[in-house]
């Protein structure tokens, strides 16, 4: 037959799931997986189509966004390398100053000068980094899996053995039976915030209710902690928080609860437009 004109087909959407990625899946190997589906996109012309593109559908909501704030063993930010010396110096500029250098030193805890610049331990690594003691204690916030999938078992046996667990949660779950200290964790309708899903559309969320008890958000845990640390970290209603993550993550740059009152915004959102619901061809190549 005749090819079609580019753009003169329907797009295809690739799902990919994080099914090839549990222990239950021996001999597939997750990079070469995703890497198969970015290319086959990339020579469809499905990559920077709207309706076409790849869907990593890898976790529960606000994944997406939680790997773009930095959850992540080799970045401070999406598109901010730990290596990158531009990106440290812009990290340490807005951080050291307000909190760091001004921390004081309780119960002989020495503050943090200086940002690191290796790479970190990621997931899998954690287990023998808590069998060789390189790791003793723990600050988990929610599960070590989403609810509905199964618990990565080396690692919860591994965190069983720590010298010390802290895990802030808003439900029992296999982590809180085995924690020396819990948290209890403010749920999604009790807090004020932001999504981003995997579509990358950033989206408020919105109180509804009061948290319950002595419930406190992840951020109200975080500052609470810091400051038995002796860190000065105030960081106030999450639009302020918002305001720094824009200055600090460059595909965020355009993001503001103001602009979120009038809807969802897609990254990367610059100051002048409302955000590139699709972005172009022109930034992917092949991966290897």
């Amino acid at each position: 037959g005749t090819a079609a004109p580019e753009g003169g087909y329907p797009p295809a959407l690739i799902y990919q799931t994080a099914a090839h990625e549990t222990l239950t899946s021996d001999g597939d190997d997750p990079g070469a997986i995703a890497a198969a589906c970015l290319n086959l996109s990339l020579i469809t012309g499905n990559v920077g189509r709207a309706g076409g593109g790849v869907a990593n559908l890898r976790g529960p909501a606000n994944y997406q966004g939680v790997t773009d704030m930095g959850a992540h063993p080799r970045r401070f930010g999406i598109g901010s390398d730990l290596t990158d010396p531009a990106a440290r110096d812009a990290y340490s500029a807005a951080w050291l100053p307000r909190w760091a250098e001004r921390a004081t030193t309780r119960n002989g805890f020495v503050p943090v000068r200086e940002l690191p610049s290796g790479q970190g331990l990621g997931l899998m690594d954690l287990p023998a980094a808590i069998a060789s003691g390189k790791v003793t204690a723990m600050y988990v916030e929610g599960t070590i899996a989403g609810r509905h999938l199964a618990i990565n078992q080396p690692l919860l046996d591994a965190l069983a053995t720590l010298p010390f667990l802290v895990v802030a949660d808003s439900y029992p779950s296999p982590l809180t039976e085995i924690a020396h200290v819990v948290l209890p964790k403010s749920l999604y309708l009790e807090k004020d915030g932001t999504f981003t899903s995997f579509d990358r559309t950033v989206q408020r969320v919105r109180s509804v209710v009061p948290p319950m008890g002595e419930a406190k958000s992840g951020t109200e845990i975080i500052q609470a902690l810091a400051k038995r640390f002796g860190y000065g970290l105030d960081i106030g209603h999450p639009a302020r928080l918002m305001t720094e993550i824009a200055g600090l993550v460059p595909d965020y740059a355009g993001i503001s609860y103001a602009r979120l009152e009038r809807g969802g915004m897609s990254i990367p959102a610059t100051p002048d437009p409302s955000g590139l619901p699709v972005t172009a061809n022109a930034r992917f190549t092949p991966i290897r």
